[in-house]
């Protein structure tokens, strides 16, 4: 019995020191969590800005603009604004971004521009929620796959 405790010891502290060293890499919940992000953040543009309690409605002059060119959608023209952003993620981040100027504009506003802000990135608390609930997903599957 005593040889079977020992090995039964040594394999447990194994999975423990696999499981310790697995949990230093955070790259792939961290891609998990870009996913979810950016997805939200296309889901946002599609339906105009529903999920952050929708955007301002465009000017009339711009309304009317936008019905000469055959665009119904807001924050879309070309679709380049939608299509630059692009979800990040390393050991140490992960997030969605663009690298569009103007994309700063449309988030926070530009009274200078009369531009109101249309926010297209998740809150906070839903960027803050969405890495815990992954996090805790990563973890119990790393469990289960380890233990």
């Amino acid at each position: 019995m005593q040889i079977e405790a020992k090995v039964f010891i040594k394999e447990a502290k194994q999975r423990l020191d696999k499981f310790r060293s697995t949990l230093k890499d955070h790259r792939t919940p961290n891609r998990m969590v870009a996913a979810q992000l950016y997805s939200w953040t296309i889901r946002n543009f599609q339906q105009e800005g529903a999920l952050v309690g929708g955007w301002t409605p465009v000017t009339e002059a711009t309304r009317k603009r936008k019905e000469r060119e055959g665009k119904e959608k807001l924050l879309v023209r070309t679709g380049a604004l939608r299509a630059s952003f692009v979800p990040f993620a390393d050991n140490e981040n992960a997030g969605i971004g663009s690298e569009l100027e103007y994309s700063w504009f449309h988030q926070y506003s530009s009274p200078s521009r009369n531009l109101p802000a249309r926010p297209m990135l998740p809150t906070r608390e839903y960027v803050d929620e969405t890495g815990v609930r992954v996090y805790d997903f990563y973890v119990k599957q790393l469990i289960r796959d380890i233990f």
